[in-house]
């Protein structure tokens, strides 16, 4: 299969779970011609928190290496439909993000270009994850949103689905990206 570069879907993975979970994700990406890094973690870190810390210098590392777009995505999801017709906001902004709640952006799937606006603010989400032990993630994004201003495209949250945090609020959504979730055996859908 050709893959289609016009935007890279970078994930993170540590331990074998969700090693297994990111080849399911780019099985899933490559249906629609999706190009897909993993970036392998080695070990275990103590804690997912840890493991999300190494996101915006993943975003990062593929905006230096390969030029964007990237969208970075949890690796226990699933493409399920092709996801380049709801990015076509992102192309004429920094980045690209659900927006769950009033400044809380879901960090689970982001949309990033190259520009200045978002080297910003993903560096500066990187400074807010290394040293803030207690928000959660997506607090720290929009916390790092607010702080640096970047252009942000308000993407559908059928890009970032996840049923237990969505299905009462945004129950009319086919998702386009689904977030399945680890548990004891495996993925859970």
């Amino acid at each position: 299969m050709i893959l289609n570069r016009d935007w890279l879907l970078v994930t993170l993975a540590w331990g074998p779970e969700y090693y297994a979970a990111a080849l399911k994700l780019r099985a899933s990406a490559e249906r629609f011609g999706l190009a897909t890094r993993i970036v392998q973690v080695p070990g275990f870190p103590p804690s997912r928190r840890e493991a999300w810390r190494l996101r915006g210098r993943m975003i990062l590392d593929a905006l230096e290496k390969d030029g964007g777009p990237v969208l970075m995505v949890d690796a226990d999801a699933l493409v399920e439909r092709d996801p380049r017709p709801y990015l076509e906001l992102a192309r004429r902004a920094d980045l690209g993000a659900f927006e769950f709640s009033p400044e809380l952006w879901w960090a689970c799937t982001l949309a990033a270009r190259k520009t200045a606006g978002a080297i910003r603010c993903l560096e500066r989400w990187q400074e807010l994850m290394d040293t803030d032990d207690w928000d959660m993630d997506s607090i720290l994004l929009g916390r790092a949103i607010q702080e640096t201003r970047p252009a942000v495209a308000r993407l559908s949250s059928a890009l970032a689905w996840w049923e237990p945090a969505m299905g009462d609020r945004f129950g009319h959504v086919v998702p386009v990206i689904r977030q399945l979730g680890i548990g004891a055996k495996g993925l859970v859908a």
